[in-house]
């Protein structure tokens, strides 16, 4: 049997196209779709990152917003029942309100009364006290007495609460203490904690 020659490389230079020829091949192109496929597969791709992009923002929006909005019922007897859900760290963390404006609440049944950040007590425009050495978490701190108008938590909503505006606090979370949780009946179960007034 015959065996087949290779074909030798081809290695003469193509001669260089002009203008016209340009022309005619973009045109060959645009008629045979070839440039609607290119722009077709550049708006899919385009399109996929967007989606990638607006997915991570929503995922990241919802981390982000850790504070949920208390759930409030009214039972049988009358009585307001608010439901929170603990977060992954094992908190409860919600929206309220102090003297009808919105603020952050970390629910702390081992904080004696309710503790408010300087940044925000300023904001607030909260009078300040006495100041006194307090005990914390973490340690010995200084904080001033306070007196609250109102607390709100959900429907339920507290006049006369007595607090402290503290200067160990640097977020912009209060923490909601027993001045106001030992007016309300609290039991926790399996991640929800349910504060009724």
């Amino acid at each position: 049997m015959d065996k087949f020659k290779e074909k030798p490389a081809d290695n003469t230079p193509q001669p260089e196209l002009t203008p016209s020829e340009i022309a005619d091949n973009a045109i060959e192109r645009m008629m045979t779709g070839a440039v609607v496929k290119e722009e077709r597969t550049i708006r899919f791709k385009f399109s996929i990152i967007v989606g990638i992009i607006v997915a991570a923002i929503a995922a990241f929006s919802t981390f982000n917003f850790k504070y949920q909005t208390p759930t409030s019922e009214t039972a049988a007897n009358g009585n307001t029942v608010v439901t929170l859900k603990q977060d992954s760290q094992g908190h409860y963390l919600a929206t309220g309100k102090i003297n009808g404006k919105p603020v952050k609440f970390l629910v702390d049944t081992g904080a004696t009364q309710v503790s408010i950040p300087m940044t925000i007590a300023k904001e607030l425009g909260l009078p300040l006290g006495l100041k006194r050495k307090i005990i914390t978490a973490n340690g010995y701190g200084s904080a001033y007495d306070t007196n609250i108008q109102s607390v709100e938590l959900g429907g339920i909503k507290l006049n006369g609460i007595s607090a402290g505006v503290s200067e160990g606090l640097v977020d912009d979370t209060a923490l909601l203490g027993m001045s106001f949780l030992r007016r309300t009946k609290i039991t926790q179960e399996k991640g929800v904690m349910t504060i009724t007034y």
